[in-house]
């Protein structure tokens, strides 16, 4: 098993890298002009110059009078360096559809994002009642590490929030908490989780992974056994109709804590959803960090 979901894994990741790759981005801006968010001006390419910088429409007016034109580069306000805390979900309700390699396009792409801005990361990787801890790390170093933890080991065991809230504690002086799971946990532990979060002056974001079929009926019919992925001895005997509205209804009811809680959260469907989102994960990210410097508690 180990095999199938570490090639998909490193596939996801791959993509991910190069969907989020010719990203620059910021949003805490100081006054040293660089690759960044906030676009502040535009000045005449020099030999060095990042290309994806260039300003073609603006080159394309500025013309001289051989008829060539120069090239003009946007330049950015450089955002300060910060440290966030990142913890992927990798329990044994995540081994499910394409749930574990839509996460690694997630993750990877939020490492992506926070590498463009230089950030510092810590990871943990939850494992059943194992824990995975890697701090001070380059994003990119954060990737591989997620990819070799997951192409050694298979998903294991299940997750509580509360548990990681302990763990959590131990962490000072970071900026945000992202967490990239999936809906297989009581809404009052995305409530704990959030309160530790808050009392360490931190801004929480989560992405919640689902894949097609766990949101919606299989086209066939015929007999179907629910069995609890995290609890292999339990079996759900219900109406396949009414199992999945049951199922809506939970998710519903974890998305309404979320917005009690005031935490900015993507929900994704599948890895071909994740892609199509992969804007609303820099917006996670870039708002997740504005609120944390426009609203410190």
């Amino acid at each position: 098993m180990v095999s199938r979901i570490c090639s998909k894994a490193v596939l996801a990741s791959k993509i991910a890298r190069a969907h989020f790759s010719s990203l620059m981005y910021g949003v805490i801006p100081s006054k040293i002009k660089g690759p960044g968010f906030e676009y502040v001006d535009l000045r005449e390419y020099s030999p060095g110059d990042d290309i994806r910088f260039i300003d073609w429409r603006a080159s394309a007016r500025m013309l001289k009078p051989d008829g060539d034109y120069r090239l003009m580069v946007k330049e950015h306000l450089l955002e300060r360096l910060v440290n966030n805390i990142f913890v992927l979900d990798y329990s044994e309700s995540m081994d499910y559809g394409d749930k574990i390699e839509t996460a690694i396009y997630v993750l990877s792409g939020l490492l992506s994002i926070a590498h463009s801005v230089g950030d510092v990361i810590d990871l943990l990787i939850l494992h059943g009642e194992k824990i995975y801890i890697k701090q001070g790390m380059d994003p990119i170093d954060a990737i591989n590490f997620a990819l070799n933890t997951i192409c050694k080991t298979d998903p294991r065991g299940r997750i509580d929030l509360m548990k990681l809230s302990g763990y959590i504690k131990n962490f000072r002086n970071r900026e945000s908490l992202f967490l990239v799971t999936d809906y297989a946990h009581y809404p009052v532990e995305f409530e704990v989780l959030a309160s530790t979060v808050h009392s360490l002056n931190m801004i929480m974001g989560v992405v919640l992974v689902t894949t097609p079929i766990e949101v919606k009926p299989p086209g066939i019919g015929g007999y179907h056994l629910f069995i609890d992925a995290e609890t292999p001895s339990k079996s759900i005997d219900l109406d396949i109709h009414t199992y999945y509205k049951l199922v809506n209804s939970y998710m519903n009811r974890v998305e309404a804590m979320l917005m009690k809680l005031n935490i900015d959260y993507v929900s994704v469907n599948g890895l071909d959803e994740a892609k199509y989102k992969k804007i609303r994960f820099v917006k996670l990210y870039s708002l997740t960090r504005i609120r944390r410097r426009l609203y410190p508690s």
